[in-house]
């Protein structure tokens, strides 16, 4: 148990480091590159943590490492994929009609100092309830797949091998009291793209932070959603912390959030 903390210490020294373009402490012979490489990937940091040691004297001819280099071969890949996927799906549902909120990672991504660094499971997007059986149509006319969730009613997957995951979701959160009520009023056109919205800073953290607040009631959350935040808060330091706390202190969103 020793060496799994050494191996979170070490993780969070090596982020800290790429993060603030520090110098990359060198791993300790304690904990080995196996033990490192599960680490990561059990929080979604695997490409961060790569690009970290690669300024480092890894040994490139451990097996591990050349597993490592192939994995961040692929999350590369897929980042690119899905960037493009996602703005094909923002020309192609609203030039039918179908208003669009994307939400999560499809902005995030962009706030770090490099994409490549944030890896993402899936692109999350808000439409109306009643474009949901058009937008299946054009989702499988694409070629995408459906994926089914099981009570979960308010969103629909869809998979496009070998990358794309989409989720479009009908409402942002069932158990938000109402907050969402008027999600739509709450957003902002994007210029340039009619139809395609977007919240501002602040409306897009607190969604963040009741998304978050989610994985901790349900099944606890990683160092990326941490990290994410911490990201979000660099990108946008003058958000305007009174109405975080007054929109977050409305029914029970603030005592269900993190300050």
């Amino acid at each position: 148990m020793e060496t799994d903390k050494i191996c979170e210490q070490y993780t969070l020294a090596l982020i800290r480091a790429v993060m603030q373009e520090l110098e990359v402490p060198e791993k300790p012979e304690r904990i080995s590159l196996q033990q490192l490489y599960a680490f990561a990937k059990l929080h979604n940091v695997e490409a961060l943590i790569y690009h970290g040691l690669c300024q480092t004297n890894v040994d490139v001819s451990d097996p591990v490492w050349q597993k490592w280099e192939n994995r961040a071969a692929m999350l590369l890949a897929q980042g690119v994929v899905q960037l493009s996927d996602r703005d094909l799906l923002f020309s192609v549902l609203t030039e039918a009609g179908i208003d669009l909120l994307p939400v999560k990672g499809c902005w995030l991504k962009e706030l770090y100092p490099n994409m490549e660094w944030r890896q993402m499971a899936d692109l999350d997007m808000l439409i109306p309830a009643e474009k949901a059986a058009e937008a299946k149509k054009i989702m499988l006319s694409l070629g995408y797949q459906t994926e089914e969730f099981e009570n979960m009613p308010n969103h629909a997957g869809y998979l496009k091998p070998p990358y794309t995951e989409v989720e479009l979701h009908t409402a942002l959160l069932v158990d938000g009291r109402g907050y969402y009520d008027k999600v739509w009023e709450q957003a902002h056109p994007v210029e340039g793209i009619p139809g395609l919205y977007r919240f501002s800073p602040e409306d897009e953290y607190i969604y963040y932070l009741l998304h978050l607040s989610k994985h901790l009631e349900d099944a606890g959350t990683g160092i990326r959603s941490v990290l994410d935040s911490l990201v979000y808060r660099e990108a946008y330091p003058d958000m305007d912390r009174d109405y975080l706390r007054r929109e977050l202190e409305k029914g029970d969103l603030w005592e269900r959030t993190l300050e």
